[in-house]
């Protein structure tokens, strides 16, 4: 079974969703960084130990609030992940998930494939198009996102989803 970034068998959408963990009847912040079929990457600033096993309760851009039941499969250290360190991360598969969810989840991928291919598009063209700044704020790079910065994280993002 291939598993490298370029053929995932559940891709990764690189995203930038708030979202929170439920431990117990304690919440904490924590940001999704990517997200599949099959689980997800979080990053977060709480400093106690994550459990096996947590909620996670984060929304989706048109479709609304959604909350998954996650096992924690493996944890990074402040500064492993594309040397970030503000924050220690999770990557986390789903144990328990509605269809309704599932579903959203896999519509957004796809929306993101396309947004992140329209983005390439959009970087390699001189001068870039008008669509450039909405392409930039809908994957999370801002508005005015600095060129190179923006091919970087476009390359990465369409990578993570085997594109």
């Amino acid at each position: 079974m291939e598993t490298s970034n370029l053929r995932r068998i559940n891709p990764r959408a690189p995203v930038f969703l708030r979202a929170t963990i439920h431990q117990g009847d304690q919440e904490f912040a924590c940001q999704l960084l990517q997200l599949s079929r099959g689980g997800l990457f979080m990053r977060y600033a709480h400093e106690a130990p994550l459990p096996q096993r947590l909620k996670v309760g984060f929304s989706l851009p048109m479709a609304g609030p959604q909350l998954v039941e996650v096992d924690v499969r493996y944890r990074l250290k402040r500064g492993a992940y594309r040397g970030d360190e503000t924050a220690a991360g999770a990557g986390c598969a789903f144990v328990h998930i509605s269809a309704q969810t599932q579903a959203a989840i896999v519509q957004y991928i796809a929306r993101m494939a396309s947004t992140y291919s329209q983005l390439s598009f959009q970087l390699a063209i001189k001068p870039p198009g008008k669509d450039l700044a909405r392409l930039l704020t809908e994957v999370g790079l801002g508005a005015n996102a600095q060129p190179e910065r923006a091919r970087e994280a476009v390359f990465w993002g369409l990578k993570q989803m085997g594109r």
